[in-house]
């Protein structure tokens, strides 16, 4: 709603008077003022937005330069090793070996170059 407009119902609005079909109709009319009413005060907003930059010395333009984009954080690790039967099973070499690394290398004969991806 407008700022000099109340944010109340006016009094004589009797909803429990109207079909469903007219309650339909209604519901479509308030979305489509609503979706009205928000771009109208998008705008407004907008305006403003650009009169301060303006007031500052700086334009539209100026705003990707004023406000970077984060840096990305770490790229994530590729996996080194793979288990040779369950190929979702991977590990980077990083941190603690996984259960699954710890199971195969148990057994006799294993080594990690078995499991290294090619």
């Amino acid at each position: 709603m407008a700022k000099d407009q109340p944010d109340v119902l006016p009094p004589n609005l009797d909803l429990t008077a109207l079909s469903v079909s007219q309650l339909t109709l209604l519901q479509q009319e308030i979305d489509k003022q609503k979706a009205n009413a928000n771009e109208r005060e998008r705008q407004a907003v907008k305006g403003q937005v650009i009169a301060v930059l303006e007031a500052a010395g700086f334009t539209v333009a100026d705003l990707p330069a004023l406000f970077p984009p984060p840096a990305r954080g770490p790229a994530r690790s590729r996996a080194m090793y793979r288990h040779p039967s369950k190929s979702k099973l991977t590990w980077t070499g990083k941190g603690r070996k996984p259960n699954w690394v710890s199971e195969y290398l148990s057994g006799e004969g294993h080594s990690l170059d078995d499991l290294k991806i090619k």
